[in-house]
């Protein structure tokens, strides 16, 4: 028995098909421009995170979700992963350093502080370490 595919179902893949196509491809510019910025940051000796403008990109799409009925949720968990992607992206080229504690701890400043421009790993444990 051939199953009915209802009124445009195949047109309306095939937009989608395309859709993710350019989504894709607009990943790949990102993560290009996010090498780019990593290579500015390695010579300004910045670190490669930045809680603030991740914070602020966050918002942004969370209110362009909501002004577009998206779910913001959604929405953010998402871009949520293409920051850690576009993070990784910063990272590379840079020296590893890692150090027992938390992010944010007087540890990861003494490693920032003895290696400047580092990237940072945070480990549970000095065996870790």
């Amino acid at each position: 028995m051939k199953m009915r595919t209802g009124n445009g179902l195949e047109k309306n893949r095939g937009r989608i098909d395309e859709i993710d196509e350019s989504i894709v491809r607009l990943l790949a510019e990102r993560m290009k421009s996010a090498q780019a910025i990593g290579a500015i940051k390695r010579r300004s000796r910045m670190r490669a995170r930045d809680a603030k403008r991740e914070k602020q990109v966050l918002g942004n799409c969370g209110r362009l979700a909501a002004g577009l009925g998206l779910n913001p949720g959604l929405v953010r968990g998402m871009f949520g992963a293409v920051i850690r992607a576009s993070s990784r992206a910063q990272e590379r080229g840079r020296k590893v350093v890692a150090f027992q504690g938390e992010a944010g701890a007087y540890s990861e400043e003494a490693a920032l502080q003895a290696f400047p421009g580092c990237a940072t790993l945070a480990c549970r444990s000095f065996e870790e370490a």
